[in-house]
């Protein structure tokens, strides 16, 4: 049998108080969570920076050795006419130089031989050229875009085909395309926008008032993303390094997750006044009550998903940056500015024509059942009006 410990005498680990055992295990733990978040944050905050700064002392220091080259194709093409092509593309301005399967060509003439290397670049009748250009020019920017049209400008070789890539070339790519599509995209968005606000408030006018409304969000976000990250003001404050553009598909993310937010607002508040107008059918008290009684949800949204955005916008990279300090500021301007005093001035401005529809649309508009109970003592079972007290003031029904 096991002995009762004698008073004084040290406890087991079993017998050690709750607080003892948190105060021991907190200690056990707390300098193993501080080297894991020193490390993780170190490694999130270091990666980027430091290719950042191999990428600049290799264009400041390094000029005979550019970045960011184009890469070209020529496919069944003769081994002189790809040399007569590589000879064209190297006079073209930006151009540092070109190697191709016949040697390295600078300012339009032969200046190396074709070696060993230079043997590598043909395969299978197909020539591969790398357009190198200036060092002055980023990999990504403007410049670069430009010589990528400039490079497909060139006549290409006889009985040849030429495909030009690399990353700016992408870049080309990626912005015709979408360029191509956004006026389609934008033109169902704004349309299925404006159908499902007058299918709600039974409303030609409210549709029109809340796409421009949610347009003011979106220019102002844009409008600091090119002021801030194309331009590179306040860059030494938020810690980045400016590039002189914007890639293409931020915008695009940019634009849908604020104006779906956006819009989510906008249906809080006007569902909201929709449904005290039809209540009563004073247009200032019905605009009144709903911004009182929609302000704290909405505020308390905004400052939730500001909150997260800033922190996402705390990131090291450019992009992930951008992304959540633009969206941030969308989303402060939508809930502070235009939901608490553009939306409330304007319809106080527009009075009850803000309601107006034509009488031959008016029957699509979605109607909530209200019950009403038959008066006391009446014979008739209880039944449910379609009619608002907004309809009844202009006259009721349909029409």
């Amino acid at each position: 049998m096991s002995e009762r410990p004698a008073d004084g005498q040290a406890s087991s680990p079993s017998t050690v108080p709750g607080e003892e055992r948190d105060r021991r295990l907190n200690r056990a733990i707390r300098p193993l969570l501080v080297q894991y978040v020193l490390a993780f944050t170190g490694y999130l905050s270091l990666t980027p920076v430091l290719a950042v700064l191999v990428h600049n002392t290799l264009r400041e220091s390094f000029p005979v050795s550019p970045t960011g080259g184009i890469d070209v194709l020529a496919q069944d093409g003769e081994r002189r006419d790809i040399g007569a092509y590589a000879e064209k593309l190297s006079a073209l301005k930006g151009v540092a130089r070109v190697d191709s399967p016949t040697g390295t060509y600078q300012d339009g003439q032969l200046v190396q031989p074709p070696t060993a290397a230079n043997a590598t670049r043909a395969v299978s009748g197909t020539g591969y050229l790398t357009v190198w250009p200036v060092p002055t020019i980023e990999d990504i920017s403007v410049e670069s875009q430009d010589l990528v049209k400039r490079v497909r400008a060139v006549e290409e070789p006889p009985s040849s085909s030429v495909r030009v890539g690399g990353q700016a070339a992408m870049l080309v790519d990626s912005r015709s395309v979408i360029g191509e599509l956004l006026p389609y995209a934008l033109l169902f968005i704004v349309l299925v926008t404006l159908v499902m606000i007058f299918l709600m408030t039974g409303s030609l006018v409210l549709p029109f008032l809340a796409v421009v409304l949610n347009a003011l969000s979106l220019t102002a976000m844009f409008g600091a993303a090119v002021w801030v990250f194309q331009e590179g003001h306040l860059s030494g404050l938020l810690g980045f390094t400016a590039t002189g553009f914007i890639e293409t598909s931020l915008p695009v993310l940019m634009f849908c997750l604020t104006f779906g937010l956006s819009m989510d607002y906008s249906l809080f508040i006007l569902s909201r006044i929709k449904e005290n107008y039809d209540r009563h059918g004073d247009h200032r008290e019905a605009v009144r009550s709903g911004i009182a009684q929609t302000g704290g949800v909405i505020t308390a949204a905004a400052v939730l998903l500001t909150i997260v955005m800033v922190a996402i916008g705390t990131s090291q990279i450019t992009l992930t940056k951008m992304l959540g300090l633009g969206v941030a500021l969308a989303i402060l301007v939508d809930a502070t500015l235009v939901r608490c005093l553009l939306v409330p001035a304007l319809m106080a401005i527009f009075g009850r024509a803000i309601w107006w529809a034509p009488k031959s649309l008016q029957r699509f508009r979605i109607r909530e059942e209200a019950t009403q109970p038959s008066a006391p003592g009446g014979g008739g079972d209880e039944g449910t009006s379609l009619v608002s007290a907004s309809d009844s003031k202009r006259g009721g029904g349909d029409g």
